[in-house]
């Protein structure tokens, strides 16, 4: 399928065109295609830390006016008004015309919650009644003082609720179906209350939490962006990991063998389907270093952040130990059973990681270097996308 909807402001339509299967061809499916219902666009908006403080960076506490701008914002806005109004529907529902014949309906509630109370009493006496029985002629005193007790509390509950106008009325039993519908719309209220809060917290709070977590990591002041966050800023989709680990030192203290097993352990996803080898070679850096992102993860969570950060997946260890020390790429099946397609993604996203350590660290020299030296370990046939490239256009002949 090929086409555009048309430019916004420029075009009144625009056009699509699909090259269709015929063996495959389901008329139904393509008739929904073309006249049904399109599916509802939902943003999946969500602010990472670098992108946080780079508007932070570029415009200060203005970058809380930009996020309202985003269609996340705008849904969100739109959501809680919808859910407003069914607050109003419900609360309006709850002003009933139903007059109770003693005007004390107010009390009806007070009414219900001692009868609840009278009957956990009346529960409490004829067990410590049984108790008492089954005591014998001499009973313990503090068994004869708990049944004296509940029989007393429970006299005192009965003649209270005697005492209330409520007991005994003949409308007692409409009022009752009055006061549950009544508690019904309180209920209903208070689920689309708690919606609305969500609601609120994810869209127009989020941001300014993640921001308050980042100042307690050092990585922004008053002034703007620290050392920390210059660096964090540069670097998408492990932002807090690599930062925090480049900051201790770990990538300094390894060997550009087991520099290359860290930054796989950033980057990559095991999958559950997926066969991976246990590495026995002792790395009590690397350890150390798990330990510190697993610090840093449940410091977000105890701040009830969405976790943005994630623990370390160590499960490329030995095939990343392979590769680095010069096996060749089908060796690596003895480590692993991901599909070569997966075995590549992998290392090349170590190398554009690297990219981005670099980028954010150009005064470093030593680190580059250092990277550099870790990059040519990986850098080979079929990871290297140039000499896959070469390799395509020769073809055959090659």
């Amino acid at each position: 399928m090929s086409g555009r909807a048309g430019r916004r402001g420029i075009d009144k339509r625009g056009y699509v065109f699909a090259q269709v299967d015929l063996r495959q061809f389901v008329p139904q499916a393509a008739e929904h295609a073309i006249y049904g219902t399109a599916e509802a666009i939902d943003s999946q908006f969500d602010l990472s830390y670098s992108s946080i403080l780079n508007l932070y960076d570029q415009y200060g506490d203005g970058m809380y006016d930009i996020c309202r701008k985003s269609y996340a914002h705008f849904q969100a806005a739109k959501r809680m008004s919808h859910v407003d109004e069914r607050m109003a529907k419900e609360n309006s529902r709850l002003a009933l015309s139903y007059k109770c014949p003693h005007g004390v309906f107010h009390l009806r509630e007070s009414y219900h919650s001692l009868k609840r109370r009278l009957q956990r009493a009346r529960r409490d006496a004829s067990w410590t009644k049984r108790a008492l029985r089954k005591a014998g002629k001499n009973p313990p005193d503090h068994i004869v003082c708990q049944e004296q007790v509940a029989r007393i509390h429970f006299e005192e509950l009965k003649a209270e609720r005697d005492a209330m106008q409520c007991q005994g009325c003949e409308k007692a039993r409409e009022c009752a179906r009055v006061a549950r519908a009544v508690r019904k719309k309180k209920k209903a209220v208070g689920r689309l209350r708690g919606i609305r809060g969500k609601l609120s917290e994810r869209y127009e709070n989020d941001v300014k939490r993640r921001f308050g977590f980042l100042r307690t990591l050092g990585y922004v002041n008053d002034e703007g962006l620290t050392p920390k966050g210059r660096v964090a800023s540069h670097i998408f989709g492990y932002e807090l990991q690599v930062t925090e680990l480049l900051f201790e030192g770990y990538f300094e203290k390894l060997s550009e063998v087991h520099m290359n097993v860290l930054a796989a352990a950033i980057v990559v996803e095991s999958k559950k389907s997926t066969w991976y080898r246990k590495s026995r070679t002792p790395m009590p850096l690397l350890i150390k270093a798990q330990r510190s992102v697993n610090s840093l993860v449940a410091k977000e969570r105890k701040m009830g952040l969405r976790t943005g950060a994630r623990d370390l997946d160590m499960s490329l260890t030995s095939a990343v130990l392979a590769w680095s020390k010069g096996a060749q790429f089908q060796d690596l099946a003895k480590h692993t059973n991901s599909a070569d397609g997966d075995l590549v993604r992998s290392l090349r996203l170590i190398l554009d990681l690297y990219r981005q350590i670099k980028h954010a660290m150009p005064e470093h020299k030593e680190l580059t270097e250092k990277i550099n030296r870790a990059v040519s370990l990986i850098m080979r046939p079929p990871v290297d996308p140039e000499w896959e490239l070469v390799h395509t256009e020769e073809g055959p002949e090659q």
